[in-house]
């Protein structure tokens, strides 16, 4: 399920941050050396928001001067993390302000749990992808991805700023994983062709 992100929720995450593989040449490409726009151009339209996306990894100082997919995963998987964090650490106080409400206490103790877990399953993703362990990194991150929009549906009709902590998380969330999922292909298809690429930084 996809959540909307309306346009002022794609500002604030904004200002947060401020065809098949065929050929030799177009996998040695992947791996090693685009210029940004290009490849967030390559990557943004297989997320679930390609605008923010753009603006996202164009303003972020971990991806905007991205050369290669590993050196955007990395600063992908870096700004999940961070979102994880913040969206536990958020909860939390909003659940500290819901003492006198204990039908909605659950539900924020639940969703703050379970970002605790996505923080865990990211660095675990980390891991596993400076190991080059890209299906591994890629399943760590769909567990991490499944907990923004979990948390949406145990609300039902979660207050604004609950909304916006998973629309957030989850628009970061899937940047990183389509990211790692796009790495995982590349190397698929390279051992397929038998090929030796040299995966940059």
């Amino acid at each position: 399920m996809m959540m909307r992100l309306p346009f002022i929720t794609s500002v604030i995450v904004v200002n947060m941050f401020l065809p098949s593989l065929l050929s030799t040449q177009t996998v040695a490409e992947l791996y090693i050396v685009k210029a940004p726009n290009k490849l967030f151009t390559h990557i943004c339209p297989k997320t679930k928001y390609p605008k923010m996306c753009f603006h996202i990894l164009k303003l972020s100082r971990k991806t905007c001067r991205a050369s290669s997919l590993r050196s955007l995963a990395v600063g992908s998987l870096d700004i999940a993390l961070f979102q994880a964090k913040t969206s536990a650490d958020m909860l939390n106080i909003l659940l500290k302000r819901e003492r006198n409400r204990s039908n909605r206490k659950e539900h924020y103790e639940d969703c703050r749990d379970n970002y605790k877990v996505a923080v865990e399953k990211i660095r675990e993703a980390k891991t596993k992808f400076s190991r080059n362990e890209f299906a591994l990194a890629r399943m760590c991150l769909e567990v991490a991805a499944k907990v923004p929009v979990s948390c949406q549906r145990a609300f039902g009709d979660p207050p604004a700023q609950v909304t916006r902590v998973n629309e957030t998380a989850d628009a970061l969330f899937d940047i990183a994983l389509v990211v790692v999922k796009e790495l995982e292909e590349v190397r698929r298809s390279r051992d397929q062709l038998g090929l030796h690429v040299v995966m940059k930084e």
